[in-house]
């Protein structure tokens, strides 16, 4: 009796009020309101529904769609747009569990319910732990990962460890409801919202250790290319202090080469120094001995003069010619004096003899 008032009641609401109803079917319903429920559905009533009062009482309180259209409209019709509009407005949902919709319904039943689903069917399970578990797992592979746009970097693949990682959460979240449910029974801390709202909380942190990994190895990526650069360059700076340090070598030899030959050119300069110096000496004294020969010159030469003069003031022998002996004896001690031997003393007495005769 409660449950046909509820539908008489639902019925009323969305008919008279045209505003929507929802009736929610437990799964533990029998057969009899099941088929008053499709009938309602589908016709806006079922048989033994209202009674000749209850009809009467719909046709005065109806309201009309137009005013000024006479009142003497027939009872037919408008039960008739009262049924529509409880088609239209009452929306129902029905609970069924796999056993029930296996064994306990009949096929035609079912099969006129699932007709009837016009919008959706969803399907809802137990909040156990394999619940939690499938749930989990649908949760995490619809999630919509993050696009990666290089591929050479490896980033924590989700979707190879679902399975664990589903059992996890829903070990957790069962953990949470038992702990919550003995501090505070009385309380729902601990619900289907909050094992959701655990799934997304999860992806997102998931998503942001993507996105943190990515930044880091781009940076990683970044830090290479630049490393890569830097030895490059160093490898450069490193061949040109090579080339440099080998000139510098060569200078070095050369330097060497050049000090060595500068001190053997110092030397040779000594030398030649003290040859100039040993010269110079040698010059001062021939050049003494060339003043010293000129002064002897000079001397012999006046004394030879004065030689020469003197046997031609004296006085002749008589028994010859005495000037011309002393004459001849003067020439004679000249020639010697000027390094003359006795052949040409000998020529030149002979040659003065003649003129010693004239």
């Amino acid at each position: 009796e409660a449950i046909l008032q509820c539908l008489r009641d639902a019925s009323w609401h969305a008919g008279m009020l045209s505003q929507p109803v929802a009736l929610l079917v437990p799964s533990g319903v029998d057969l009899t309101t099941l088929h008053r429920l499709l009938a309602l559905a589908t016709s806006g009533s079922f048989p033994g529904q209202y009674t000749e009062a209850d009809l009467d009482r719909i046709g005065e309180h109806l309201p009309r769609e137009n005013l000024g259209v006479k009142q003497n409209i027939k009872k037919e019709m408008v039960l008739q747009r009262f049924h529509q509009q409880v088609c239209s407005h009452l929306h129902l949902f029905f609970l069924i569990g796999d056993k029930q919709a296996h064994k306990q319904l009949p096929s035609t039943l079912f099969l006129r319910l699932l007709q009837l689903a016009t919008a959706s069917i969803d399907r809802y399970e137990p909040w156990d732990q394999a619940a939690l578990v499938k749930v989990a797992q649908h949760h995490l592979e619809g999630a919509q990962s993050v696009p990666l746009d290089d591929g050479s970097w490896k980033y924590p693949d989700l979707q190879a460890s679902i399975p664990s990682v589903a059992k996890a959460m829903a070990l957790i979240h069962l953990s949470a409801t038992h702990y919550h449910e003995h501090l505070c029974p009385a309380l729902p801390l601990v619900t289907p919202k909050t094992f959701l709202d655990f799934l997304d909380t999860f992806l997102m942190l998931q998503q942001q250790t993507i996105l943190k990994i990515k930044n880091k190895a781009q940076r990683i990526q970044h830090a290479l290319e630049n490393l890569r650069m830097l030895t490059k360059e160093h490898g450069t700076h490193a061949n040109l202090i090579f080339d440099l340090e080998q000139q510098l070598k060569d200078s070095g030899k050369s330097l060497s080469m050049f000090q060595q030959q500068l001190e053997q050119s110092k030397l040779l300069h000594k030398q030649q120094l003290e040859e100039c110096r040993h010269q110079e000496n040698l010059i001062e004294n021939l050049a003494r001995q060339r003043d010293a020969l000129q002064a002897q010159q000079e001397a012999f030469l006046e004394q030879v003069g004065s030689s020469c003069r003197l046997p031609c003031t004296a006085p002749l022998s008589k028994e010859g010619n005495p000037s011309k002996d002393t004459k001849r004896r003067g020439w004679s001690d000249s020639w010697r004096l000027l390094g003359g031997g006795d052949k040409d003393e000998q020529g030149i007495s002979g040659a003065s003899e003649p003129a010693a005769d004239g």
